[in-house]
């Protein structure tokens, strides 16, 4: 960017050019200097992969930073200056040192946070970052934290209030799990009365396997939330592998079920379809004293799927717009490109 300030006032008229040049140079140098010292302190605090457990082609990733790992939910703590950990906050990561000229040229990647120790990938033939730099033991650098914006703000302070009845429908696409597992984390801690759906479209039945991992390290017991859970997968292949892992992962379900209330399932060569996420918003339940009902979907995946859930959110709310505005469905999404 510096660079191409520089060249662009030599290129182009001086008369005209020079004097907004030489201001956005002078700001340029105060961002990098800026960037310098941030960094500099950061050094001492490497972001460090301790486990990486593979499902398929996603990758749950838990590290260890202490600055990410001090990070305290978002409901814990009313001190406004705590670093505090908000459902779809994000890192850049770096697989070089601030100390290395990589740092300062090459692109940091960014990467939603589960929670305040592990994060989710997707293996990308084309990546070397996802591919080498995320295994055990690899130190890394943390380049910067990012909060989500105003929409997950909302959705968060409308389950944080009290009488309030939610009804959350969570939509993901392959690796947009991790978007969508931050949400469902803070609702699972809360342990509300609160109704939430989670779709999760997946190609490959091993990543199946992970949000398994992933519930069974709450107590799902003794939630008060009525969860329901679908796992699509579009492209089962039926070969021995394939089938030994459905087996252990129908088992796994069935353990889950019979241990909570949650209902679970898992669908073969079946394209999620939008229409069964739009009819959770229909005959919705009564509340006692008037309790106010807030729905919201989320989706996170790729374009076609966003837009589509949009379509049918859209097509949901015009229909009902006359009827009954109070319980419009609030609409989040978030975008991953694989």
């Amino acid at each position: 960017m510096l660079s191409f300030i520089v060249l662009t006032i030599i290129h182009s008229d001086p008369q005209v050019i020079t004097p907004f040049g030489f201001v956005n140079i002078t700001f340029l140098l105060i961002m990098l200097v800026n960037k310098i010292i941030n960094n500099i302190t950061k050094s001492e605090d490497p972001f460090i992969i301790q486990e990486v457990k593979q499902y398929g082609s996603l990758k749950m990733i838990t590290f260890k930073n202490i600055k990410v790992n001090s990070m305290i939910d978002y409901l814990l703590s009313d001190d406004v200056f705590a670093t505090k950990i908000i459902p779809g906050s994000h890192i850049r990561l770096h697989e070089s040192s601030i100390y290395s000229w990589e740092f300062w040229l090459k692109p940091s990647h960014p990467f939603t946070l589960v929670n305040n120790k592990q994060l989710i990938i997707k293996d990308n033939e084309f990546s070397r970052f996802t591919s080498f730099c995320m295994s055990k033991m690899k130190e890394l650098s943390l380049v910067g934290i990012h909060y989500p914006n105003q929409e997950v703000h909302n959705l968060i302070k409308s389950l944080s209030s009290s009488g309030k009845k939610n009804i959350i429908t969570l939509v993901a696409g392959g690796s947009g799990i991790s978007f969508i597992l931050s949400i469902l984390t803070f609702i699972l801690k809360l342990n509300l009365n609160d109704k939430v759906y989670v779709y999760w479209s997946v190609k490959d039945v091993n990543e199946a396997m992970l949000l398994n991992d992933y519930l069974n390290e709450f107590d799902l017991e003794n939630t008060q939330l009525d969860l329901m859970v679908r796992i699509n997968v579009s492209q089962f292949e039926e070969t021995p592998e394939n089938e030994h892992t459905r087996i252990d992962l129908e088992a796994a379900i069935s353990k889950i079920r019979s241990k909570s209330k949650t209902d679970i399932r898992v669908e073969y060569q079946k394209r999620l379809q939008m229409i069964s996420v739009v009819d959770n918003y229909k005959n919705l339940p009564t509340t006692q004293d008037d309790t106010d009902i807030s729905c919201w979907n989320v989706c996170c995946g790729p374009k076609t799927m966003i837009a589509e859930c949009r379509e049918s959110i859209h097509a949901h709310n015009e229909s009902i717009s006359m009827v009954s505005p109070d319980t419009l469905v609030e609409f989040i999404s978030e975008e991953y490109m694989f």
